[in-house]
């Protein structure tokens, strides 16, 4: 999810990382270490939470960072939002919502919009019962019009 070409050498993924907020000083060395990564800081939520675009290769890294509590590229799941604190929580569901929109997004993206009348193309069908109503509709204007086949 979130994945990005860049310069087409590196992929790049958007994660949501969570602090271990033990020593405020371990998150600026840590915002520094992404951005040296060629990282991205896309959004902040004051202490515990940020958002980056990073390399992909990038992850295993910051999963290894005392700093870090958890890095994640898919939406947080329901056991692990309840049992979190509610300032984390909104942001988790955030992040969330984040995710769905973003994969919408993206399946329409991929499928080319073509109209209903395009050439080559038929009209949907009616729904049986109104194919129905239809039908005998045709069959009443047959019946009153005697130059009808």
């Amino acid at each position: 999810m979130g994945k990005d070409k860049s310069d087409g050498l590196e992929e790049f993924v958007e994660v949501l990382i969570q602090f271990e907020i033990k020593d405020p000083n371990n998150i600026d060395t840590l915002l520094k270490r992404i951005e040296g990564a060629q990282g991205e800081i896309l959004h902040v939520y004051p202490p515990y939470l940020i958002i980056a675009r990073i390399p992909e290769a990038f992850i295993n890294v910051l999963k290894t960072d005392p700093a870090v509590h958890s890095v994640d590229t898919d939406e947080i799941r329901a056991d692990r939002l309840e049992a979190s604190l509610a300032n984390l929580q909104l942001a988790f569901l955030a992040w969330n919502e984040y995710l769905r929109n973003k994969s919408i997004e993206a399946s329409t993206q991929t499928r080319p919009l073509v109209n209903w009348d395009a050439p080559g193309r038929l009209p949907p069908d009616p729904p049986p019962h109104m194919r129905e109503i239809l039908r005998k509709r045709e069959e009443e204007l047959k019946k009153g019009d005697s130059n009808l086949p």
